[in-house]
């Protein structure tokens, strides 16, 4: 499948569940919360805790079970999280943060 092709599918997607306490997926979470899907993992997680601290508003998995259907599919304002999803898309800072990794000399002690 092309990538415009899995974009498209995921496009189709209006709530995602991770239910996992490691990270995984970071190739299918960051395209849904730029397409401003609602996502759910685990409170507490390491996935979880990130995204929170990066004002994204993630939802708590262990609280699927007390919502009713309609405030399970009221959609959520990602608005805040903006700033970190644009950064997460920006080609240029991307390979300025690689270049760092690969082409500067490691300092050992």
């Amino acid at each position: 499948m092309s990538m415009d092709m899995y974009m498209e599918f995921l496009s189709t997607i209006d709530i995602a569940i991770f239910n996992t306490p490691r990270q995984i997926g970071l190739g299918n979470i960051n395209p849904l919360l730029f397409m401003e899907k609602k996502i759910f993992m685990p409170k507490g997680s390491v996935m979880y805790d990130f995204y929170k601290s990066q004002n994204i508003n993630i939802c708590d998995y262990n609280e699927i079970q007390n919502l009713n259907f309609k405030d399970f599919i009221n959609p959520i304002n990602m608005k805040e999280g903006r700033n970190y999803m644009v950064a997460e898309l920006d080609k240029e800072k991307k390979i300025e943060m690689w270049s760092k990794v690969f082409l500067e000399p490691v300092k050992l002690r």
